[in-house]
C-alpha cells in the first residue's frame, strides 16, 4: 500500500497529524534553545548570586503567570534547575545515553505547573 491508495479521511488525519507533529517539534526545539541560552546565563553569572542565597529564601516572582507558584524557596528551584541541567547535558551534550535517573512525567509536569501555572502549560 502507498500514501496514493489511503482514503480521502486518511489523507486527512495524517496531514493534521503531522502539522500538529511539525508544529510540537518547533516548540520543542525552541523551548530547548531558551532553556539553553539560561543555562549558558546561569554558568556565566547567575550561579554566583545564586549561591549568594540562603536555601530557605523566598525568591520573588513578578512574572504575572497566572497560577503560577509565586512564593518559592531557593529549595524549591533546586530540583527544576537540576532537571533542566541534565535534560540539556542528555541533549545538546554528547547525545545518546544519559545516567541521570529522570523524574516521571506527573513530577516534570509538576514543576511546569508550579513554574507557569497549569493554564500555561
Amino acid at each position: 500500500m502507498a500514501y496514493v491508495d489511503l482514503t480521502q479521511a486518511e489523507k486527512l488525519e495524517l496531514a493534521e497529524f503531522m502539522r500538529n507533529y511539525r508544529a510540537a517539534i518547533g516548540d520543542t526545539v525552541r523551548g530547548l534553545h531558551t532553556q539553553y541560552l539560561l543555562n549558558t546565563s546561569w554558568t556565566n553569572s547567575i550561579a554566583a548570586i545564586w549561591a549568594k542565597c540562603a536555601n530557605s529564601d523566598q525568591i520573588p516572582d513578578d512574572s504575572g503567570l497566572a497560577g503560577a507558584d509565586h512564593t518559592m524557596a531557593k529549595t524549591d528551584f533546586t530540583p527544576i534547575l537540576t532537571w533542566t541541567s541534565n535534560l540539556l547535558s542528555a541533549i545538546y551534550g554528547a547525545g545518546g545515553d544519559s545516567a541521570v535517573n529522570w523524574p516521571t512525567r506527573a513530577t516534570v509536569d509538576g514543576y511546569g505547573v508550579q513554574m507557569a501555572g497549569p493554564e500555561n502549560v
